[in-house]
């Protein structure tokens, strides 16, 4: 909705309306990874009988996929939408998509921006919206909540965790999770606020199992919409550019 976009902040209408013209994309940077469900055409998203397989990476490896190959774990496409753009989906919380050797930056810098409706989770505090895997340094986005997505990143050897404010979430909400090593910081934003922030003392391990709508443990979910995702490296200057890039897509016209 046009509220989404408004929530995002009128700052960043009036000072920067030639990118929310779509003159910017995240094409325009250099990305770790970047997946886009309105793009229904067969080589990004892969599916059968509407069963997703493959999530494509189209961003500046086009390596970075999102997989799940087991049939009843498989999110779907080509049934809701938002803001009349197709999303890949779930009204179970038995669902989630995955890369399990995703590549984190050197510097330990990485920035995650995405568009995601939550509609339900696992009664679990430990339901996740979004996670990272590694033996030792990782975290996950969890609920907070056995009832509701009140929200926490929860860390392991990297920090200390950081409890959300502002919640109960449920969206359609464009998320950004920034990791900056260089300045030791962590922070999570809904709509440009930000809603927790914490540091950040050692690098993430350089290979992670990224999942969505799942926790690490891969045992405790949530399910809803979700639309696109952008991860960089960079944690600083494109930040505002991929939130206002995805809300004038996804919440405004």
């Amino acid at each position: 909705s046009l509220a989404l976009l408004m929530r995002l902040g009128t700052s960043l209408a009036i000072t920067q309306p030639r990118l929310f013209g779509g003159l910017w994309t995240p094409a325009d940077i250099t990305t770790v990874g970047w997946w886009d469900a309105s793009d229904t055409s067969p080589t990004n998203i892969i599916e059968s009988g509407g069963l997703v397989s493959q999530w494509s990476d189209i961003g500046t490896n086009e390596s970075e996929h999102l997989v799940q190959t087991t049939g009843s774990a498989q999110l779907s496409t080509g049934l809701q939408t938002i803001n009349g753009l197709n999303v890949l989906s779930s009204v179970t919380a038995d669902k989630h998509i995955e890369n399990l050797t995703f590549p984190i930056p050197s510097s330990g810098n990485v920035s995650i921006s995405f568009v995601a409706q939550i509609d339900g989770q696992n009664a679990q505090n430990f339901a996740s919206l979004i996670s990272m895997d590694a033996p030792s340094n990782d975290w996950q986005l969890e609920a907070n909540n056995a009832s509701q997505f009140n929200g926490k990143l929860n860390v392991s050897n990297i920090g200390g965790s950081d409890t959300l404010t502002g919640g109960p979430f449920t969206g359609p909400d464009i998320w950004s999770l920034v990791f900056d090593f260089d300045s030791g910081t962590k922070k999570v934003y809904t709509n440009g606020i930000e809603r927790s922030s914490g540091t950040y003392t050692s690098k993430l391990n350089a290979s992670q199992s990224l999942r969505v709508f799942v926790n690490r443990g891969t045992n405790s979910r949530v399910y809803g919409l979700f639309g696109e995702m952008v991860v960089a490296e960079d944690v600083t200057t494109y930040k505002q550019k991929l939130e206002g890039y995805l809300a004038w897509k996804w919440g405004g016209a």
